[in-house]
């Protein structure tokens, strides 16, 4: 087995040469924006200490510094003089006075001429026309100030609108003749236009009640004499009913008294005439025969019997159909 110190394949471990490397840069990082504070912290120094120097002299009754931001706000120059990098070469004697001095004789125009195509942007003006014109467009307030110019016009425009707006805020205008006379006039139509239509409705009203009951005074005749007609045909309808029932039920007690006579006359011919019934009597066709006869048919019908009258059809049928059938019993 081999030996060495486990510990050297960690990660972690101080010795490997990738941490190393990772706390030198670390510690260069460090340094370096340690070294950068020192030098604003001494900038700062430099320019607290002019400040007190110019102080000092503006005590002492030297020229005072203007602080304002007037610098911003400034024109560039337009080429008549020097340019910075030329003041520096005369400062570090690159270039003789002379030149200097022969472009402060020479005009405007000369000097003008003699600018490079370098100093062309300082010729330009920052506050020029057209600079100026895209202010202006570009202004907020500009924008709000034409929309109301734009809104009073259009009020001007409206003489009526005007009117009123006046009248609201008790402004009191002179008016002309011709244009109270047009009011007047105008008022003077709005009240007839109304009054017509008022009357229209009235007269339309009036016309529409009349013709309601000149038409019910016409109809009136006609109605009474359909009523009449009506009752008169119910009535004739009533008595026709009534005499339609008398007469079934006429014909049906008929039919009926035929058919019991019938079964009565068969029953007897069935038990023959020359037998006894009820206790050995003797039936012959002219006597007793025919004096039974007609007590059955007063006990059925209800002819001549004192119990039998009033009785109605059903009734007498019903009992005729129960004496009957007493009878075929015995």
């Amino acid at each position: 087995m081999g030996g060495g110190d486990l510990n050297m394949k960690k990660s972690w471990h101080p010795l490997l040469k990738t941490n190393q490397e990772k706390v030198w840069k670390q510690e260069k990082k460090a340094l370096e924006e340690r070294r950068k504070l020192d030098e604003l912290r001494r900038e700062r120094e430099q320019e607290r200490e002019l400040q007190e120097l110019q102080r000092l002299q503006e005590a002492a009754g030297g020229r005072k510094r203007s602080e304002k931001l007037d610098w911003m706000y400034a024109t560039p120059s337009a080429g008549q003089g020097p340019s910075a990098n030329e003041l520096e070469d005369y400062l570090l004697g690159k270039k003789s006075v002379d030149k200097l001095l022969q472009q402060k004789d020479t005009p405007v125009a000369s000097s003008s001429n003699t600018a490079d195509q370098s100093s062309f942007m300082a010729v330009q003006n920052a506050n020029s026309s057209r600079d100026m014109a895209s202010k202006i467009r570009a202004d907020p307030l500009l924008a709000i100030k034409q929309q109301e110019q734009a809104a009073y016009q259009a009020l001007l425009k409206d003489p009526a609108r005007l009117r009123q707006l006046q009248e609201a805020n008790g402004v009191v205008t002179g008016e002309s003749k011709e244009e109270r006379r047009k009011r007047r006039e105008e008022k003077r139509r709005a009240k007839e236009e109304k009054r017509a239509e008022k009357e229209g409705m009235r007269s339309s009203r009036h016309g529409r009640d009349r013709d309601e009951r000149d038409r019910d005074d016409e109809e009136d005749p006609e109605r009474a004499a359909k009523l009449a007609a009506m009752q008169t045909a119910a009535t004739t309808l009533s008595t026709t009913r009534t005499l339609q029932l008398a007469k079934i039920k006429q014909d049906e007690e008929a039919e009926a008294a035929r058919e019991e006579a019938a079964k009565l006359r068969a029953k007897l011919r069935a038990g023959g005439g020359g037998g006894k019934k009820d206790g050995g009597a003797e039936w012959d066709e002219g006597g007793a025969k025919g004096s039974f006869l007609l007590a059955e048919q007063s006990k059925m019908f209800g002819v001549g019997a004192a119990g039998g009258q009033g009785m109605d059809l059903a009734e007498r049928v019903k009992r005729g159909k129960g004496r009957l059938e007493k009878l075929a019993d015995e």
